[in-house]
């Protein structure tokens, strides 16, 4: 995780150019009372939105002190009336006076790492997380990747509304271009770290605090030649924008970022997607326009195998009780929309769409969605347990894109597609957070 990163860091400053700056801040913290709630792990949470109603039962029966109750409260917990923002509300109030909740007496940056398997091995990755400056996204300072949708910015807007505190990070990637952030980080998660817990999904999670003036300001000042693309956290970036605006207050011009470097070798994994449809059967898929079928004889593990293989441009996996690969006979550049870039038409999740998706079914996404004809994993063993369940009729498997093809898109002015792009893994909620 530590190495040098690679590459030529000239190209970052040609895709991006330097006209504004990022402004990154240190922060005092709050903190969770480890005296006062007893383990770490039974307090804090997965990010509020892939809680499942399953799991935030689970959580309010976990602890009194379960940070679930501030970021997805149950409506029954208000009282005389009052929403389950004001509830979380009176729950931060509550626990800050009652010493639960306590701020730290000086302010820091701190590195936030996570430990975690995939594909077969034990992987570490390490961000920054301080407070950096909201700007709009025309100022090409923070830079989106994806549309964002009204209901869950009124949703974050009256959270943060209620109890004016950033509870969740947000989180961005960027480029250390010489290397300092880098340096710093070397440094600090080389001594042991003030936090390190296992939590769910057998991930392990570290923190160190950087209070020391010359790397605060080491780390502070590369940001200003920086830029920051949101990964995760659009709906509370455009929400935090929102509240800044609407309030007028300074101190709301601020959010709080878990800033991961794009040399990193980031993990984003693909949401795979579950079609229901009348009639389908092993000549549906030759009847697709422009691809070769090929059978794989060596079950799931062996068809993403192939997948992530293959040196061939949009490679496609299909489970409907057997396993095949689809290769587009043409993997060179086409045409999708005129309207878009080449990297957005060159995106495997927009050529799924065109070629295999909208063959197969009629009508937009979102039609298809209501009707109950598509869906969304990001689990590839769970889309064949529902297509063996008579759930869907066929899963496809993608590929997921690279941190390039994302900042291809980025730079050419454009959001990736719905359902592209899941950074893991996710923070967790209740390891930082701040008042406002």
């Amino acid at each position: 995780m530590l190495e040098c990163p690679v590459g030529n860091p000239d190209i970052f400053i040609l895709v991006f150019g330097i006209f504004w700056v990022v402004e990154l801040k240190p922060f005092k913290r709050l903190r969770y009372n480890i005296e006062a709630v007893g383990s770490i792990g039974d307090v804090v949470t997965l990010p509020y939105d892939i809680i499942t109603p399953e799991k935030q039962e689970r959580y309010y029966r976990q602890s009194e002190h379960n940070y679930v109750r501030l970021i997805l409260a149950r409506e029954e917990d208000g009282d005389n009336g009052d929403s389950r923002y004001e509830s979380a509300r009176r729950t931060l109030d509550k626990w800050m006076a009652e010493g639960v909740l306590v701020e730290d007496e000086d302010p820091g940056l701190f590195i936030y790492e996570e430990e975690f398997d995939f594909n077969g091995g034990r992987k570490r990755q390490a961000g920054i997380v301080g407070l950096v400056k909201l700007e709009p996204f025309e100022k090409g300072v923070i830079l989106p990747h994806e549309k964002v949708y009204n209901t869950a910015i009124e949703d974050r807007y009256s959270l943060l509304k209620a109890t004016r505190s950033c509870l969740e990070m947000i989180i961005g990637v960027f480029s250390d271009r010489e290397r300092r952030v880098l340096e710093v980080m070397r440094k600090y998660v080389s001594e042991a770290p003030e936090l390190d817990f296992e939590h769910e999904d057998e991930v392990r999670h570290r923190l160190w605090k950087i209070t020391d003036k010359d790397d605060l300001d080491s780390v502070i000042s590369a940001f200003r030649d920086d830029k920051v693309i949101i990964a995760d956290g659009h709906h509370r970036y455009t929400t935090a924008l929102k509240y800044y605006s609407d309030s007028g207050d300074e101190r709301a011009g601020y959010m709080l970022f878990l800033l991961w470097s794009m040399e990193d070798d980031l993990k984003v994994l693909p949401t795979h997607r579950l079609l229901k449809r009348d009639s389908f059967d092993s000549t549906t898929l030759e009847g697709l326009e422009g691809f070769e079928v090929e059978d794989v004889d060596s079950g799931l593990e062996g068809l993403l195998a192939r997948m992530g293989d293959s040196d061939e441009s949009h490679v496609f996996g299909v489970y409907d009780g057997g396993f095949h690969l689809l290769k587009l006979v043409d993997g060179g550049h086409f045409v999708l929309d005129e309207s878009k870039s080449m990297a957005w038409n060159g995106l495997d999740v927009n050529i799924m769409r065109s070629k295999i998706i909208k063959p197969l079914l009629s009508g937009e996404n979102g039609e298809c969605i209501d009707r109950g004809d598509l869906a969304f994993t990001k689990d590839a063993r769970k889309a064949v347990e529902k297509v063996d369940a008579g759930e869907y009729d066929v899963a496809f498997f993608l590929n997921p894109p690279s941190i390039d093809e994302i900042r291809d898109v980025v730079d050419a002015g454009e959001r990736m597609p719905q359902k592209s792009t899941y950074f893991y893994p996710k923070p967790l909620s209740g390891i930082l957070m701040c008042r406002l």
